[in-house]
């Protein structure tokens, strides 16, 4: 049965540029030099987008920013010890908190302030064109990404749409799963996808995360082949944590209004792109544009 996104205009608590330049190697591997997928993912007509190797990670005490070695590791509780100089690692993050003076009040990674005007940019400005550098993707280096500025960026609310559609080539292209037994989340396949042998990818409605269940090894065979992992790594509000492996939420660029940007979430029984409070800290999953 195929997926449907279910697009929701209220209020919801869940949380929700470069080109790419060829790469040469002498052997295949699952992620090139950048840290990002050798897959292509379409979130528009004729764009394609490559994935990060992992969600986003950022340590106050360093100011360095990195992508989680694994696509199914998260920070979880940990997120609660949030601070300036913290030398631990947050993977939970308040809108356009790229460290750039975007002057908003909040524009820091480790800020937690719960009031939205804080982070808000204008009524309806998005992290793009004169704030593009409030993208965390845009603005700063990323270790194991290249390691320069301005190689990757965020997803639109729109692309997340189109990503997760329900047709053309995205159809029947992403469902629930678990792997090793613990890591709750979504796997997204690429456009051009051929299931590992002795694996299966199964869409079906009502299973919950329960619908795939790989083990790492059977992962790292998904993976090579070039599915993507998004995991269910909760989100934040100040310094309190809340829906690990209950919801993913990942931010987009796409600001609603004052209070509200816009970005994906999922559950075991939903997906939608939709709102939620710009103070919020949620995932984020940076991608690199693909131009042939």
């Amino acid at each position: 049965m195929k997926k449907k996104l279910y697009f929701i205009a209220a209020l919801l608590s869940l949380a929700f540029l470069s080109c790419e330049k060829p790469t040469e190697t002498t052997e295949l591997s699952t992620f090139d030099q950048f840290g990002s997928t050798r897959s292509l993912f379409s979130v528009g007509d004729g764009a394609r987008i490559r994935f990060s190797r992992g969600n986003l990670q950022y340590q106050a005490s360093t100011g360095i920013w990195r992508f989680a070695e694994n696509q199914y590791d998260y920070i979880g509780e940990e997120n609660r010890n949030i601070a300036q100089g913290y030398d631990g690692w947050i993977d939970l993050f308040g809108w356009g908190t790229s460290g750039w003076y975007s002057g908003a009040g909040s524009y820091l990674p480790y800020d937690t302030s719960t009031y939205y005007y804080e982070y808000n940019l204008g009524p309806h400005t998005g992290l793009s064109g004169d704030y593009a550098q409030a993208d965390w993707g845009v603005y700063n280096a990323i270790s194991n990404g290249g390691n320069e500025a301005g190689m990757w960026r965020t997803l639109t609310a729109d692309e997340w749409s189109y990503l997760m559609g329900d047709s053309g080539v995205r159809a029947g292209k992403w469902a629930r799963a678990i792997i090793g037994g613990r890591y709750k989340g979504v796997v997204i396949l690429p456009d051009e996808w051929t299931t590992p042998e002795g694996l299966t990818f199964a869409v079906r409605e009502g299973a919950g995360y329960a619908e795939n269940e790989y083990s790492e090894e059977e992962w790292a065979l998904m993976e090579k082949a070039g599915a993507v992992f998004l995991p269910a790594a909760g989100s934040r509000r100040g310094i309190e944590v809340s829906e690990v492996q209950e919801w993913g939420n990942y931010h987009s660029v796409t600001s609603g209004s004052e209070s509200q940007a816009m970005g994906m979430g999922f559950c075991d029984t939903m997906a939608l792109v939709g709102y939620g409070y710009k103070y919020k800290g949620y995932s984020v999953r940076l991608v690199r544009d693909y131009r042939r």
